[in-house]
């Protein structure tokens, strides 16, 4: 869980330039991703608005293979026996949990990588691909080239005849 956080303060810190406004958000984000994370409140008693945030917490799936891991062989009605059969997941087991938890930092450095790559290149790197600035680059070279053939031909005058002088 803490290789998933501190993958997440990069991705923020590259998405967001300013450290204070990087922090900010990425507190803003990871709590509410934890409180919804079935810890708190059980996903059974969630409305369906706030499913979208469930299933999209890694603190979901540390919850659910930290459950299933340790009270996976309880007693038959016992009291964690019915927590378990009526609030997590039966598709997954504590390995997928432990998989998908183990995906998200490498989601998040991708994430990082592509926002650095994106937000870090000098305007003079994003012109090129730009078509209004190839066509101006274009207009400008067809300018310059206009008003130097007059000045070119001044310079290469014919040579004046001997009997003018």
């Amino acid at each position: 869980l803490s290789s998933t956080g501190s993958a997440f303060s990069l991705l923020m810190i590259s998405f967001v330039p300013d450290p204070e406004g990087a922090g900010t958000a990425h507190n803003a984000v990871v709590s509410v991703l934890l409180q919804f994370s079935g810890f708190f409140l059980p996903a059974c008693l969630m409305p369906p608005l706030v499913n979208v945030p469930y299933y999209l917490s890694f603190g979901k799936f540390a919850f659910e293979g930290l459950l299933e891991n340790e009270f996976n062989d309880a007693p038959v009605g016992s009291e964690f026996n019915y927590y378990m059969r009526n609030n997590l997941d039966p598709n997954l087991s504590r390995w997928t949990n432990l998989l998908i938890l183990a995906v998200y930092p490498l989601i998040f450095h991708v994430g990082a990588a592509l926002f650095t790559f994106l937000w870090t290149r000098p305007q003079s790197f994003w012109t090129q691909f730009d078509s209004r600035s190839r066509r101006a680059k274009r207009t400008r070279k067809a300018r310059l080239e206009k008003h130097a053939a007059p000045a070119e031909a001044e310079l290469v005058a014919p040579p004046e005849s001997a009997d003018t002088i």
